[in-house]
């Protein structure tokens, strides 16, 4: 048989998994496909759910529930040359008893069966009834009713009851307004009679009134926090206690985005919160207050039926929200595209998000994952002296004076001395430079042995650099340093190692040599002389280009007088043959993921690296 396409039905979504193989697929393994998409529905099991088929040979559908009647379609299809096999996934209703898939799947076989949202609809009645019929209902009592409008605001909203409007799955409470005896005998979960106060209410009897009536508002708030329901969604019911007004406007807002609704706020402040429905007349209001010791916020009024046409265009879905939404992608990928995430959020809430706003969502998810980059450089000291703490043989400077500088560090026991600098710019909101000093140890490999962040490259910061770097590593060899030509640097070296060596990066000196004098005919002579390790050779080299071009040729003597840039005119101090600075531009690459981040979360991603990199190669060493 030929692959086929596989695609998955489920609630109006839409999945194609991909290729599958009749020889080498199985119902379990399109079962494990449909339970990941059904899975953000709360359908984890496969007897929660059953899988149907278009038959195409008599245009029915039918049950998916073995191999062989997988079989029995993978053939028609083919015969019929089709080249997509769809599946649908349909909840089973009521799934808690044994024989329920079993006999949904005969009367789905006879043509009689339930759409999904009919199907989800009689689960959720069911659930709501055994729960109420196995667990205990505590209504608030006229005592705890009192004593919480005497603990809220000031009560100039206006509080009107609320009706159960038969809207099945919100589950939302009328308001505590039912008085109940505090005497009447209720059956506990352990079948005893008892009363209606707490197991621990006999010690109440010693406490004085101030005593007992904080016990009994501290019980309260225990038993009417607000939670999110089992299945993951955000519903109000009167009379929950929620964090403070802000936890209360955003849970609102999560119920506004899952109904498609929006609101006029007419009171929104610390104490009080209250809002009607954006369409005129319809009924809908909420109202909360906050309890005196500011201890919780607390829904007092809610009528959840509308009487008016609810229209998408009116929800208010802003930046900062959907950020708290798509961070989990920003984690995994900080540069995830923007198409994508609309795709997600679309998928999720049935909205279209303008690309500017998904843009910003974006910028607002780094920040919660990375940190905020104004906060950043508040804890620089803080970090330098973690360091310090973790690692007394390091050293991290934020712009002061050297005390103490360690012993012993990678570049005096095992590099040559031979060191490549550079500078590469920030791409973060206050951007400014990282400059780095990278070394080359016995086997070759680059070691970074030390990064600055400054605010421009400059002279000034990069004496500043170049000092702090000279007090740390200098033990009385001559240096070799190589750079790409830029008088920033080139002017720090002598002022803070005379002693050292310069060399230029061929790369860059040739780059600049290209712009007017390009061709395979100069390049060739060019890199000859620059890798000559003799004069004879040098030579012989610079006359090929001459001979070629007598511009190219001048601008070499005129451009490079003063400089090291062939091999036979290197130092032999360092031993390294080395022409090109590869071993910075490689740091600034290897870096670059992070030159975006905020400058604490980019100095630890880069110390973490390193500190990878240096445990991995003494592994090696010793092995």
């Amino acid at each position: 048989m030929s692959p086929m396409e596989l695609v998955i039905h489920f609630k109006g979504e839409k999945r194609c998994v991909g290729l599958i193989y009749p020889e080498s697929y199985s119902v379990d393994k399109i079962r494990v496909e449909a339970l990941k998409i059904a899975r953000v529905h709360g359908l984890n099991e496969a007897g929660q759910i059953l899988l149907t088929v278009m038959n195409p040979d008599n245009k029915a559908k039918v049950v998916l529930d073995s191999d062989f009647g997988l079989n029995r379609l993978f053939g028609i299809h083919n015969s019929m040359d089709l080249n997509t096999f769809e599946v649908e996934v349909v909840p089973v209703l009521y799934p808690q008893y044994p024989d329920s898939p079993l006999l949904q799947s005969l009367m789905f076989n006879l043509g009689i069966h339930l759409p999904s949202e009919a199907i989800t609809t009689l689960n959720d009645q069911f659930n709501r009834a055994e729960h109420q019929s196995t667990s205990k209902v505590r209504h608030p009592t006229k005592d705890e009713d009192d004593l919480l409008s005497n603990w809220s605001g000031d009560g100039e909203e206006p509080t009107v009851p609320a009706e159960d409007d038969g809207e099945e799955g919100d589950g939302e409470q009328p308001p505590p307004t039912v008085s109940v005896d505090d005497t009447a005998p209720v059956e506990d979960s352990d079948g005893n009679e008892g009363n209606q106060h707490d197991s621990d209410s006999d010690a109440d009897i010693f406490l004085d009134d101030d005593s007992r009536e904080f016990q009994m508002f501290r019980n309260y708030l225990e038993k009417h926090e607000y939670k999110l329901d089992a299945d993951g969604v955000h519903r109000l019911r009167v009379g929950d206690v929620l964090r403070d007004v802000s936890h209360f406007r955003e849970v609102l807002h999560e119920v506004m985005v899952r109904k498609e609704f929006n609101i006029n706020i007419k009171y929104s402040e610390l104490r009080r919160y209250y809002a009607t429905c954006k369409e005129p007349g319809c009924p809908w209001f909420v109202n909360g207050a906050r309890l005196n010791d500011r201890n919780g916020f607390w829904l007092r009024g809610y009528h959840k039926k509308h009487e008016c046409m609810l229209t998408k265009k009116y929800v208010k879905v802003t930046s900062t929200w959907i950020a708290e939404m798509i961070k989990g992608h920003v984690t995994i990928d900080a540069n995830v595209k923007i198409s994508l995430l609309r795709t997600y959020i679309q998928e999720k809430i049935r909205l279209k998000i303008e690309k500017l706003t998904m843009y910003r969502a974006r910028e607002k998810a780094r920040v919660l994952v990375n940190g905020d980059h104004s906060k950043g450089y508040e804890k620089l000291f803080q970090y330098a002296a973690t360091i310090h703490q973790a690692d007394p043989g390091a050293i991290c400077k934020v712009l002061c004076d050297a005390v103490s500088y360690p012993e012993n560090n990678d570049f005096l026991n095992g590099c040559r001395p031979f060191t490549g600098i550079d500078g590469c710019h920030l791409k973060g909101k206050y951007v400014g430079v990282l400059l780095a000093a990278i070394a080359t140890d016995a086997n070759k490999g680059i070691v970074p042995l030390a990064v600055c962040v400054c605010e421009i490259e400059n002279t000034e910061t990069w004496t500043w650099f170049l000092e702090h770097l000279h007090n740390y590593l200098n033990d009385g060899r001559q240096v070799t340093f190589i750079s790409d030509r830029q008088k920033r640097p080139l002017n720090a070296i002598p002022n803070t190692w005379p002693s050292a060596y310069h060399r230029a990066c061929c790369r860059h000196v040739y780059a600049n040599f290209a712009k007017d004098h390009a061709g395979a005919k100069l390049r060739n002579p060019f890199w000859r002389a620059a890798k000559s390790s003799n004069r004879h050779d040098f030579n012989e080299a610079m006359t090929l280009i001459k001979e070629e071009k007598i511009a190219a040729y001048n601008w070499l003597e005129r451009e490079m007088q003063g400089y090291t840039w062939s091999m036979h005119a290197c130092d032999r101090n360092c031993k390294v043959e080395r022409t090109d600075n590869n071993a910075s531009e490689c740091f600034n690459s290897w870096i670059l993921p992070y030159r975006d981040r905020p400058v604490l979360s980019m100095l630890e991603e880069i110390r973490c690296r390193l500190m990878k990199r240096f445990t991995k190669r003494k592994n090696e060493a010793k092995a």
